[in-house]
């Protein structure tokens, strides 16, 4: 709110995008869903707004494409001097199945908060892809990473994967091994050294080449 001047409701909340060929469609179906959320799935919405305008709606979106300088600045200590800086953020994301979502977000919040964080949750909620974002500083890096690490270890537990959306890079190596399994990577291997055998195509990226002894000692 403070960085777009937006009023929203500091309240966990839910956007929806309708498509149809006619406006009143869009509207109908949204009263669908609110009737369905009420009187079906028993939640009590604080807030129930559907927006007509294309400026309501850009305002909505804007809004949720903030989320990453928003948290940012989430922190009161976040941009005051210092040997750090400002706070930077961390961004990592994981994906479980929909009957598991609400615990493991619950429990993932509990885990961040209990250690000190913030946790700026977005998501793309229907597919169970949720993001934390956590304003941290240069010092509290190993702790943050240690606290993505649960994360992950708790959504595969669940039958989730690693990442939803923003891939496994070099920051989900050994996470990747564990969700499929060495015999599974060795295959992408060697799919590799035939289609790239010198490795110049975004080398050491979701996989090493050669097995990694630090994958071993964690498997």
């Amino acid at each position: 709110n403070k960085l777009f001047k937006e009023t929203l409701l500091q309240v966990p909340t839910l956007v929806l995008e309708f498509q149809a060929e006619d406006p009143a469609h869009t509207e109908a179906d949204f009263q669908t869903s609110r009737t369905a959320a009420e009187n079906i799935a028993g939640i009590e919405l604080q807030y129930c707004h559907f927006c007509r305008e294309g400026e309501e709606l850009d305002s909505m979106w804007e809004t949720r494409r903030g989320c990453y300088p928003a948290a940012s600045k989430y922190r009161a200590q976040g941009n005051t001097p210092g040997p750090d800086g400002p706070d930077k953020v961390f961004l990592s994301d994981v994906c479980v199945p929909i009957s598991k979502l609400a615990d493991c977000i619950a429990e993932c919040e509990a885990d961040f908060h209990e250690n000190g964080f913030p946790c700026i949750i977005c998501a793309h909620i229907a597919d169970g892809n949720f993001h934390c974002l956590i304003p941290y500083k240069a010092h509290e890096i190993k702790t943050v990473e240690k606290l993505e690490s649960r994360m992950i270890q708790r959504a595969l537990a669940i039958g989730g994967t690693v990442s939803g959306e923003h891939g496994v890079g070099i920051g989900k190596i050994l996470h990747i091994v564990e969700e499929h399994g060495e015999a599974y990577i060795d295959l992408m291997r060697k799919i590799k050294k035939a289609l790239d055998p010198h490795s110049i195509m975004n080398p050491n990226k979701v996989f090493t080449l050669a097995p990694n002894p630090s994958i071993q000692s964690n498997l």
